[in-house]
C-alpha cells in the first residue's frame, strides 16, 4: 500500500477512535480527509474532446471484432 494512503488511513482512524463523535461526524471527517488527500496527489484537470466524424468503414463487425481482441488481451504490450 502507498505510504500515503497508509498515513491517511492511519490519521483518520486516530482521529476517529480518539473522539466520541457520532457516526454522521464521522462520516463528514473521512470524506473531507480523503478528499484532501484525493485533491493533493491527483488533482480534478479538465479535458478537452474533439469530436470526431464516424467513419463508414467502422462498422458493428469492426467494433465486435475490436471488442473480441481486447478482451483476449491481443495487442498488448508486455513491460519487461
Amino acid at each position: 500500500m502507498c505510504l500515503h494512503v497508509t498515513w491517511l488511513l492511519h490519521s483518520c482512524v486516530q482521529t476517529l477512535q480518539l473522539s466520541d463523535k457520532s457516526a454522521d461526524d464521522h462520516a463528514v471527517l473521512y470524506r473531507d480527509m480523503m478528499t484532501q488527500w484525493l485533491d493533493k496527489h491527483c488533482p480534478e484537470v479538465t479535458v478537452c474532446r474533439r469530436p470526431r466524424p464516424a467513419t463508414p468503414w467502422f462498422n458493428t463487425e469492426c467494433h465486435n471484432a475490436r471488442r473480441k481482441a481486447r478482451t483476449a488481451g491481443i495487442g498488448k504490450q508486455m513491460k519487461s
